[in-house]
C-alpha cells in the first residue's frame, strides 16, 4: 500500500466524524448554533429557531439558563409559550421565565410574571417555588447589603419589601409547611422580623427626640407585644419607662422597670438574628423529562415539572405531570395594624 493510501484513510475518517457529528447536531441543536454571534447573548438565528419544535425549543432554552445566558432563555421560553401554548413544556416555560427574569436583574418583570403564574395554575403543584422566588424578590429587593458596609444604618429606611418578603414567606410556610423551602422561609422570616422591629425601633426614637410621650408610649408597646423576642425589647421597656415617667404615671413606670430589671439583668445582651445565606437563590430549575413530540402543539394533560429547590439540595426529583393536591387554605385571623394603619408582621402558627 503506497503513502497517499495511507494518507487518504485517516481524512476520510475524519470527514465522517465530521458527518456524523454535524447530523447530531441536527437532531440536537445547541445554543452556540442558534446564535448568529456566539459571543452575543440574546442574538438568535430566526431561521434556525423556527425549525425547532416544543422540545427542541425547551431543551434550548434550559441550555440557555444553565448557562447564565438568562437573555436568550428569556426569548427562547416566550417563543415556545407562543408557538406551543397547549404543549406541556408551556407551563414549565412560563415557570423558569420567572427565575431567568430574577437572575437578569429585572424583579418588577418577574413579579408580574409570578403573579399571572399563580393566578392562571392556581392548584399547581409547584406553587410553594412560586410563592418562595416570589419572597426571594422581594427580600433582595429590601437588602441594605452596600449600607450595611458603609456603616449607615438602614433601620431609618421604609422596610416595604421586607414586609412583602415576609408576607411572601408567611403564606409559603401557611399553605405549605412540608414544602422543601419551608425550612429557610422561616428563616428568613426570623430576619426579616428583627429588620421591621428595628425600623419600628427608629420610628420610637423619633418620637422621643420631639417629646411626644403619648406617641412613644404606643408605639414602644406595639413593639414589646408583636415583636416578643426581638433584640430591641429591652430598649423598647426603657424607653416605655421614660415615657410613662414622663406623663406622670410613676405607678405604671416602677412595674415597667420591674420587668425590664427581671427579664434583662444589666448584663445581658440579645444577638440579632443572622442574615440568611443567598445560596438558595443561586439554583436553577430542574430539567423537564425529555419526551418525543411532534412539530404539531400537543394538548395539555396536566400541570408541568417540578421547578427548583435550595444550593443544598441542588440534585432536584425528576418532575412529575400528576396534579397536585389542594393546598389547604391559609390560617383565617384578623390583621393587626399598627399606629400608623400598616400591616405588622406576625408569625404563623407551628413557626
Amino acid at each position: 500500500m503506497s503513502r497517499l493510501q495511507f494518507r487518504i484513510l485517516p481524512l476520510g475518517a475524519l470527514c465522517t466524524a465530521v458527518l456524523l457529528a454535524s447530523c447530531a447536531s441536527n437532531n440536537e441543536p445547541g445554543i452556540g448554533s442558534l446564535r448568529d454571534d456566539p459571543l452575543t447573548p440574546g442574538s438568535l438565528d430566526e431561521q434556525r429557531v423556527a425549525r425547532l419544535n416544543a422540545t427542541q425549543l425547551y431543551d434550548s432554552a434550559r441550555e440557555a439558563l444553565d448557562s447564565s445566558d438568562y437573555a436568550t432563555a428569556m426569548q427562547l421560553y416566550d417563543r415556545l409559550d407562543a408557538q406551543y401554548p397547549f404543549s406541556e413544556f408551556a407551563t414549565q416555560a412560563r415557570l423558569e421565565s420567572i427565575y431567568a427574569q430574577y437572575r437578569s436583574y429585572q424583579p418588577e418583570l418577574a413579579l408580574s410574571a409570578a403573579d399571572r403564574f399563580m393566578r392562571s395554575n392556581p392548584r399547581h403543584p409547584d406553587l410553594d417555588y412560586v410563592l418562595y422566588l416570589r419572597g426571594l424578590i422581594n427580600f433582595d429587593r429590601g437588602a441594605s447589603d452596600i449600607l450595611d458596609a458603609l456603616d449607615i444604618d438602614s433601620s431609618t429606611r421604609d422596610p416595604i419589601n421586607a414586609r412583602r418578603a415576609f408576607e411572601d414567606f408567611g403564606r409559603l410556610v401557611q399553605r405549605f409547611p412540608n414544602s422543601i423551602y419551608a425550612p429557610d422561609a422561616r428563616q428568613r422570616m426570623v430576619y426579616l422580623r428583627e429588620r421591621i422591629a428595628r425600623h419600628e425601633m427608629a420610628i420610637a426614637r423619633f418620637y422621643e427626640t420631639r417629646r411626644a410621650w403619648v406617641a412613644v408610649s404606643r408605639r414602644t408597646q406595639d413593639i414589646i407585644a408583636k415583636y416578643q423576642g426581638s433584640a430591641v425589647i429591652p430598649e423598647a421597656l426603657a424607653m416605655l419607662e421614660r415615657a410613662y415617667a414622663e406623663l406622670d404615671l410613676p405607678d405604671r413606670a416602677m412595674q415597667v422597670m420591674a420587668v425590664r430589671e427581671a427579664s434583662f439583668p444589666a448584663d445581658m445582651q440579645l444577638a440579632e438574628p443572622p442574615k440568611p445565606q443567598a445560596a438558595v437563590a443561586e439554583s436553577k430549575p430542574p430539567k423537564k423529562d425529555k419526551r418525543k413530540e411532534s412539530d404539531a402543539p400537543a394538548p395539555t394533560a396536566a400541570p408541568a415539572a417540578t421547578p427548583t429547590q435550595p444550593a443544598a439540595l441542588e440534585t432536584s426529583p425528576a418532575p412529575t405531570l400528576a396534579p397536585a393536591a389542594t393546598p389547604a387554605p391559609a390560617r383565617s385571623e384578623e390583621p393587626s395594624f399598627g399606629e400608623d394603619g400598616v400591616l405588622m408582621p406576625q408569625l404563623p402558627e407551628g413557626f
